[in-house]
């Protein structure tokens, strides 16, 4: 599953997304233990491996039951979505 925020204009075929609020992000990457490597600058976007902060979080992937993040770009997020299709 991936949970992102993005434009409409940054995908030009629909994808069903569940979406957080912003407010949320913070408290689901407590919740899943992923908040200290973000504000530490240890995580990365599992696509491209650019570095995850709060600014430019755009997702969650499910892949082989962990959690995954994903950063803002909407190449990684097309992806991300190619790659939790192919999850279920």
């Amino acid at each position: 599953m991936v949970v992102v925020t993005i434009s409409k204009q940054a995908v030009k075929r629909k994808i069903l997304v569940p979406a957080i609020h912003e407010d949320e992000v913070i408290l689901l990457l407590r919740k899943i233990n992923l908040y200290d490597k973000v504000i530490q600058g240890k995580a990365k976007c599992t696509i491209c491996g650019k570095v995850i902060t709060l600014e430019n979080i755009g997702g969650f992937i499910g892949i082989d039951g962990e959690i995954h993040l994903v950063c803002n770009n909407p190449k990684c997020l097309i992806q991300a979505a190619r790659i939790s299709e192919q999850e279920k």
